[in-house]
């Protein structure tokens, strides 16, 4: 059995966002709703088939990591989310078994790219080790694009990006989390699953370096 303690921060948010992820993303049933994805032995309606051997832990409540009054509202450069992510987890070891914390990092945009998420934390040129810690998820960028169904669109994106970080692919031809969004509306209900073979990957996290966070940098395939 993997358990994982599941972090949240929250990196130079505007107040108003501050305040509806306070009230939405950063409350108890929507971290619950995150970790019942990977959660042993689910079988809630919404989320077919999750996988037995991991157990996510959410840590109820957020870290506040903007640095300064005046990063308020800017958007964020991969090496700063980095930085940010090893002062939400501390230093980690991966090399005998997932580590024991993953982070969201709540934050305003992308500075180069226009995106719901991203899982940063690849490995690459050394930025960060062990890699497939965490993941960010951008407000703002959400808030562009969806006047409704926003607290949706953030629950896909967030486990869309924790299924990066247990090293899963994108997959634009099944209904599951590893869809890439479309900027014109969020996914129905049916999209609120991983795939039959998406979690055989993830049933892997406790034997298989390559799947379990901090195992191995991020590798496409």
């Amino acid at each position: 059995m993997a358990r994982i303690s599941l972090k949240f921060g929250a990196l130079n948010l505007w107040p108003d966002a501050l305040g509806f992820l306070e009230s939405s993303a950063l409350d108890p049933p929507f971290q619950e709703r995150v970790a019942m994805v990977f959660e042993q032995g689910s079988t809630h309606p919404e989320y077919a088939g999750s996988a037995p051997v991991i157990e996510l832990i959410p840590e109820l409540g957020y870290t506040d990591l903007t640095q300064q009054a005046g990063d308020i509202g800017k958007p964020v450069e991969r090496v700063q989310l980095n930085a940010t992510l090893e002062s939400l987890l501390g230093k980690q070891s991966g090399e005998d078994g997932p580590v024991p914390s993953v982070g969201i990092i709540f934050t305003t945009q992308d500075a180069y790219k226009y995106l719901f998420g991203l899982m940063f934390d690849q490995g690459e040129f050394g930025a960060h080790l062990p890699a497939r810690e965490g993941a960010a998820v951008y407000l703002d960028e959400i808030h562009n694009f969806r006047s409704t169904e926003i607290e949706e669109q953030i629950l896909f994106t967030t486990v869309h990006e924790l299924g990066h970080v247990f090293h899963l692919q994108h997959n634009d031809v099944s209904a599951s989390f590893m869809r890439r969004s479309h900027k014109t509306g969020t996914y129905p209900a049916r999209y609120f699953k991983f795939t039959r073979r998406q979690n055989d990957q993830l049933r892997k996290c406790d034997t298989d370096p390559e799947v379990w966070p901090g195992g191995s940098p991020w590798r496409y395939s």
